[in-house]
């Protein structure tokens, strides 16, 4: 019996053997390699037949490039090109296109959607926040604001919770500050106490008070009041003069007949009043926020307070240091009042304005200005206003930043629009008129002088349409005179004369433009 080599190896088409010592079996293996060379010859040379025979598809003639090796120790990876979309309809008989490579397809992210599921339960805590707010309740208000803050709302019920927040703040600290009888106080033109004095000449306005010392309404019915005081002789009053009420005592004897005052029809006049401002301050969208301000204490003085909230809201959006804001407005207003009194030759009166600035608006600008203009000390009242000039407009323009926000919260994109193209200042100062006449310092004294006289006439009257119109009028004449002043001062920049006098015409611009809000 044969055996085969361990060594064996493959040598061409036949194993390589040893020969063995049988002659039979040699034959057996000699047919085995003949049929296992011929049919590796078959598929060397008619490699197609056993595909044919098969039944199988020829194979292709070129089965193109060989797979890449990797050269030497690295390899580069390269990001294939993006698939072609996959036709769905037939292609265009008669004509071959390559196919348009597109990019890939990338998921659309579908938006977060609000869903305000909390939206019913803050707006009766929203409610609440805007009664307390309406009532002067300002603690309770920013507590009830506040509890929407972690709630799931709208956009509009988040940014009014956070007006009511900061508005509730803000007022609180008006309210304090200017908590006096000039500002934030209760007149008596619609005091429930008040009363008509007929006497024997015209009547008068009047309400009872406790006392000199103590000038507070009474307290229960004013008439029977005044019965009982009668019987001591003498009645202490508030009577109303042509400017205020006056603290004064009358003999019994002269008050003649009392009745109560026509209240419903006072208030309706005052609501008119309040209504025509309104419509003035929406017919410009651009008023300043001390114009909203005004309309807000002319409401609160008046008992219309249905509207003072709302009004000093619109106040608050255009100016957030309204606070601050009030008290500078505040100041200028007595500075105002101060260069008119020294330029009338009233230094008495003038000295008291400046007492009062002193007294309580000395760490403002403008009564630091005051006090500089009062000295006669021009360099260093120019270099004061010039500097407050500077912060001032920092403020308006972190004002408007904080409007453009709070647009943005709404989607208000015409809001935005418009306030981003907005310049920061104040209207007022930077709204001179149009020059006319002589561009020269004549033309603009004379415009002054002009503008001056019909300011003084009108510090002569009480709260009266005619008061309005000659305010009116001096602010438009001092207008003109700024615009000549500017225009000089655009040739001669460091003449501190033309610049001392250009602030001085302002300051009275700024005063007349004030008084016909009372």
């Amino acid at each position: 019996m044969p055996t085969l080599d361990k060594s064996t190896r493959s040598t061409g088409n036949r194993p390589a053997r040893r020969p063995s010592s049988g002659g039979g079996g040699g034959g057996f293996w000699l047919v085995v390699a003949l049929a296992v060379g011929a049919v590796a010859a078959v598929y060397v040379l008619a490699p197609d037949l056993p595909r044919r025979l098969l039944g199988l598809a020829t194979a292709p003639r070129d089965a193109g490039p060989a797979p890449t090796a990797p050269e030497g120790s690295q390899t580069v990876t390269q990001q294939k090109d993006p698939l072609p979309p996959r036709i769905t309809q037939a292609p265009a008989t008669g004509v071959r296109t390559a196919p348009v490579e597109t990019a890939p397809v990338k998921p659309v992210a579908q938006p977060i959607k609000a869903t305000a599921k909390d939206e019913a339960k803050a707006t009766a805590i929203l409610a609440d926040a805007e009664k307390s707010y309406k009532a002067f309740q300002w603690q309770h208000a920013i507590d009830s604001a506040r509890k929407i803050s972690d709630l799931d709302v709208t956009a509009e019920t988040a940014v009014r919770a956070k007006d009511i927040e900061h508005g509730a703040d803000a007022l609180e600290k008006i309210f304090t500050q200017l908590n006096d009888r000039d500002e934030l106080s209760r007149h008596f033109d619609t005091d429930p106490k008040l009363v008509v004095l007929k006497g024997d000449g015209t009547p008068s306005y009047a309400v009872p008070i406790i006392s000199m010392d103590s000038q507070t309404p009474v307290e229960g019915d004013a008439l029977d009041y005044i019965a009982a005081q009668r019987k001591t002789g003498k009645v202490t009053l508030l009577i109303k003069g042509k400017k205020d009420y006056m603290a004064t005592v009358m003999p019994a004897d002269s008050l003649g007949e009392v009745v109560a005052a026509d209240l419903p029809t006072i208030v309706a006049q005052k609501q008119s009043e309040l209504d025509a401002r309104i419509t003035r301050l929406k017919a410009n969208p651009d008023s300043p926020a001390m114009d909203w301000y005004y309309a807000g204490r002319f409401a609160y003085r008046n008992r219309l307070d249905a509207k003072v909230t709302e009004l000093m809201d619109q106040a608050l959006l255009r100016d957030p240091f309204l606070a601050k804001s009030v008290r500078e407005d505040k100041a200028a207003t007595l500075y105002s009042n101060m260069i008119s009194h020294i330029r009338n030759g009233s230094d008495k009166q003038a000295a008291q304005f400046m007492s009062i600035i002193d007294r309580k608006f000395a760490d403002t600008d403008k009564g630091k200005e005051a006090r500089l203009f009062y000295d006669k000390k021009t360099g260093e009242l120019l270099k004061a206003a010039q500097e407050a000039d500077v912060r001032r407009v920092a403020q308006l323009e972190v004002a408007r930043q904080q409007r453009i926000e709070r647009a943005k919260k709404l989607n208000d994109t015409a809001a935005v629009a418009k306030l981003e193209k907005q310049p920061a200042g104040d209207p007022i100062d930077e709204a001179p008129a149009a020059p006319t006449g002589s561009i020269d310092t004549g033309g603009a004294e004379d415009l002054y002088k002009k503008g001056y006289k019909l300011y003084a006439q009108a510090q002569t009257l009480g709260a009266t349409p005619e008061r309005n119109t000659l305010y009116h009028q001096a602010e438009q004449t001092f207008s003109q005179a700024m615009g000549i002043y500017r225009a000089l001062l655009e040739k001669n920049p460091n003449d501190e004369a033309l610049q001392a006098k250009a602030r001085e015409c302002n300051q009275l611009k700024f005063g007349a433009h004030k008084y016909q809000t009372e």
